[in-house]
């Protein structure tokens, strides 16, 4: 799901094409529940990855918006290191951020 703060780059948006060609109904899915968790009183954030991978955990990872700097990828270990950061810190409460290398 697209956010204002996003500046896509050309692999971002063919990937989004595919996706789209390809597992719609997934895409749809998931933009319904987004917006379902965005109408709620709790207190959210929904991280977006890009293809997460079985790696080792490297703690070097960004956290920004979809921008020319993201990546295509990053370690379930790195996306669960962000998480449980932001559980304490809540720097990205209310926001759609995109974590990657």
């Amino acid at each position: 799901m697209r956010q204002p703060e996003d500046q896509p780059k050309f692999i971002d948006h063919f990937i989004g094409f595919l996706l789209n060609l390809l597992a719609k109904d997934v895409v749809l899915d998931s933009a319904a529940n987004v917006k379902a968790i965005q109408a709620s009183d709790l207190e959210w954030i929904v991280v977006r990855y890009p293809r997460l991978m079985d790696s080792e955990h490297k703690g070097r990872y960004q956290v920004w918006y979809v921008s020319k700097s993201s990546g295509t990828q990053l370690s379930r270990a790195d996306g669960a290191d962000f998480i449980l950061k932001e559980l304490t810190e809540m720097k990205w409460l209310k926001k759609l951020p995109v974590a990657s290398y």
